[in-house]
């Protein structure tokens, strides 16, 4: 599998041969808008609260549903095995989105676009997530 990613100083251009990098995962996207979670789940205790609280709570999953956002989570975790070919898709798509290292981290971003806006985990209720999401919808528009 081939991976192109074009920089241009920090900014992340998109031609990005997403195809290469979707063409790895278990699912075709054809939702508008994707909810990137990157978070490391077998050690990051702050990402299984999110989990536990916020993602899956079948209330966040239908305002989800309701929005047309898939969601999508890259995991680096440090006791399970990973492929290579899931590592290189992990790395590839948090190059894309300038992934800093910081667990969790919630990107929300325009399917097939370069357009994305991070979304801010501390511990919040599903409510105050979803109004984040909306506020970060529009943004995104």
């Amino acid at each position: 599998m081939t991976f192109m990613i074009i920089h241009k100083t920090r900014n992340y251009i998109f031609p990005v041969l997403l195809f290469f990098i979707l063409s790895g995962l278990d699912f075709i996207n054809t939702s508008p808008y994707t909810l990137y979670v990157f978070e490391g789940s077998d050690w990051c205790s702050n990402c299984r609260r999110l989990e536990n609280t916020v993602l899956a709570k079948e209330e966040f999953l239908d305002f989800l549903s309701k929005r047309e956002i898939a969601i999508h989570k890259i995991d680096f975790p440090q006791r399970i095995k990973q492929s290579k070919e899931e590592k290189k898709i992990n790395a590839a798509i948090a190059e894309l989105y300038a992934f800093d290292g910081s667990f969790p981290t919630l990107i929300l971003a325009k399917t097939n676009a370069q357009n994305f806006e991070k979304v801010f985990y501390s511990n919040q209720s599903v409510s105050q997530m979803q109004q984040q999401i909306i506020d970060k919808l529009k943004l995104l528009q």
